[in-house]
């Protein structure tokens, strides 16, 4: 506990003084600090809990009997974890989205998806001679309540979207096939949604063929060159703390 009872006094004392009152002051600090966690561990959690890292609270969880102290406690920790997740989820969608955009002629072809993706291939390409349709409406329920209700408008952001369209657009990225001029735009218009189901599906890691440690835990060069060239973009942004922090826990100092 007392480390970090002297970390939340080190926070609340001046660092304009001089030394000599610097070292006086943050004494007095201590004290303030250690008989607030003592005797009201509850007020205490509460007014610093934004100082708090997840070592911290586990620190004072062991030396804390107060059932209610001891919720918001873990209410912190749920919420440094959550953050600490998001810092990870950011870093692995935006390596996940950068494979995408360097295996649209490998791994994403048409050719491949047809053997990833066989029903759901059938579903919006099939009519065009590719393979005969087949029923699918419970498997194309499923994508659209989970993929296109919730994590495509969630994931997919503005700028990826637009940087996809223009990827699916460009002449080389469409096979060559047997279709009637009068069918090419709605054969454009059903890959693009195609497209958007399985890239939202490799980026969630739902893809079962793929083996997602090549790219989620290998930063190599090439993957670091390309995703600082994209810095500014951030196409996963994460809005991150290591300390628990929340609108509900006051701020003040002491």
């Amino acid at each position: 506990m007392e480390s970090v009872v002297n970390k939340i006094a080190k926070f609340s004392t001046s660092f304009s003084l001089d030394e000599d009152e610097f070292e006086e002051n943050l004494k007095l600090k201590s004290e303030e600090v250690r008989n607030l966690c003592t005797n009201d561990p509850k007020t205490f959690v509460n007014k610093f809990s934004h100082l708090l890292n997840e070592r911290d609270c586990n620190i004072l969880l062991e030396s804390c009997n107060d059932s209610d102290t001891q919720e918001i406690l873990n209410l912190c920790i749920g919420r440094i974890s959550q953050s600490r997740k998001n810092i990870i989820d950011s870093g692995v969608k935006n390596r996940r989205y950068f494979y995408i955009l360097t295996s649209l002629d490998s791994y994403f072809s048409l050719e491949n998806i047809k053997q990833r993706y066989p029903l759901l291939f059938n579903q919006y390409l099939g009519k065009f001679g590719m393979e005969d349709r087949e029923s699918v409406a419970s498997l194309s329920n499923f994508f659209m309540d989970r993929l296109v209700k919730h994590e495509h408008k969630k994931m997919l952001n503005k700028e990826m979207k637009q940087e996809l369209e223009i990827l699916l657009d460009q002449d080389n990225f469409v096979e060559n096939m047997n279709i009637d001029t009068d069918e090419q735009k709605n054969f454009a218009f059903l890959k693009k949604e195609l497209y958007s189901l399985v890239f939202q599906e490799f980026i969630s890691g739902n893809d079962k063929t793929f083996d997602y440690s090549k790219i989620d835990n290998v930063d190599t060069r090439e993957n670091s060159t390309l995703i600082s060239s994209y810095a500014e973009d951030k196409y996963f942004d994460s809005e991150v703390s290591e300390t628990c922090g929340s609108d509900e826990i006051e701020n003040d100092d002491l």
